[in-house]
């Protein structure tokens, strides 16, 4: 089913903000790097209040893992796994529809394929176990590695679309990653067809880069073959054939203006729609 949803990471996470979140014709809230109990409460019951629903990207609390199930990065790999148990029986007891974990993140290309397709086989089992154990969806977000190393989504090039469907985890194709971390929108439109059985949410967001930084900013028709900015319609053109959750995650670093976000979020929106309503009229 199409739906559309937001980040918290679009008021970044601040408690001040979080009552920003509720957008206009939106079903989901994506929510991590939380403050306090208070605000996921706040969150949870403004959300039952517009018959929302929720979902927690890891790491829930600030402070959290982000990135070390595969390899240390800023905590053990144990302490991650822990995390991950934790957030599922909040999740649980919440009511909430799906945890979101960084899957396969590798810190560079310095794995060899076989070696990491291991890993990401024994990670998929694990992940999986989880999600029986706790009677929680859980989501997979591929991620770059540092400094927007590649390697993670190369290995996926090779990786068998059929061993992740067999695992019944969610995949989660994040816009902005796939945009840095493939060679060209050819290349970009073919991992998206490779991988679109198991899509079942699309993180939503252009990107700048500035040196060796980047950030994740609001889509944007003014944005459309402008220098800097991905072109990012040809992708709503080909994405919305699918009937996945579009969830909008950017920061407000750059773009801090939530009418520009809002505006960008209305244009994406008429794009999609517009994509199902054809696929509609085919069938």
């Amino acid at each position: 089913m199409l739906r559309f949803g937001v980040s918290g990471s679009t008021v970044l996470s601040a408690s001040e903000r979080l009552g920003e979140l509720f957008w206009e014709g939106i079903d989901h809230i994506e929510i991590g790097s939380m403050a306090s109990a208070a605000d996921l409460d706040f969150v949870l019951q403004g959300a039952q209040a517009r018959s929302l629903s929720v979902s927690f990207h890891s790491p829930l609390w600030q402070g959290g893992s982000k990135y070390d199930l595969l390899d240390q990065y800023q905590k053990t790999p144990q302490e991650a796994w822990d995390q991950v148990a934790e957030e599922l029986t909040m999740a649980r007891e919440k009511g909430v529809e799906y945890v979101l974990v960084h899957f396969p993140f590798f810190l560079t290309g310095e794995v060899a394929q076989a070696k990491a397709e291991e890993q990401i086989d024994t990670g998929l089992q694990r992940l999986a176990e989880l999600q029986a154990h706790y009677g929680v969806h859980i989501v997979c977000e591929p991620k770059l590695g540092l400094k927007r190393d590649p390697a993670g989504l190369d290995i996926l090039r090779a990786y068998p679309v059929e061993r992740w469907r067999e695992s019944g985890l969610g995949f989660c194709w994040d816009m902005g990653d796939y945009f840095l971390g493939t060679a060209d929108w050819a290349d970009c439109r073919g991992q998206l067809r490779r991988w679109q059985e198991v899509i079942d949410v699309i993180h939503v967001h252009n990107g700048v880069v500035r040196g060796d930084r980047h950030s994740w900013i609001p889509v944007h028709p003014s944005h459309e073959g402008a220098d800097g900015y991905f072109p990012v319609a040809p992708f709503f053109a080909e994405a919305g054939r699918r009937n996945a959750l579009f969830l909008w995650e950017h920061t407000p670093h750059i773009f801090p203006d939530r009418a520009f976000a809002q505006a960008g979020f209305s244009w994406a929106r008429s794009l999609i729609e517009a994509v199902q309503k054809e696929r509609s009229d085919e069938a």
